[in-house]
């Protein structure tokens, strides 16, 4: 529970809002959006150098995007889907986050 009580000076304490980030049940989603400008062995190559998974699974995503317009590639921290939709993006990819 945040702590709302005075502080020694008379005011209101600080109302810290907790991290929703480290909630397990609060966790957040890369989205990986159809591509269609690059190749589509372009972003097989991409999601498996950074999300470190393997031809297959890569596939497998990318052709989830393609087919049905989005693909939910990660699913972790709120900072570290920001930083792997951030990656995508770096190498042109439509990467997006979304609370899950």
């Amino acid at each position: 529970m945040p702590d709302m009580s005075p502080d020694t000076a008379g005011g209101l304490g600080v109302l810290e809002r907790p991290d929703e980030s480290l909630h397990p049940e609060n966790p957040w989603k890369v989205l990986l959006w159809n591509d269609p400008v690059n190749v589509m062995s372009f972003v097989v190559g991409v999601l498996q150098e950074v999300l470190k998974c393997t031809e297959a699974e890569a596939d497998r995503y990318m052709l989830t995007a393609h087919v049905e317009g989005k693909a939910a590639v990660f699913t972790g921290t709120q900072d570290e889907a920001t930083a792997i939709a951030a990656e995508l993006s770096s190498y042109s990819l439509w990467a997006t986050t979304e609370k899950g």
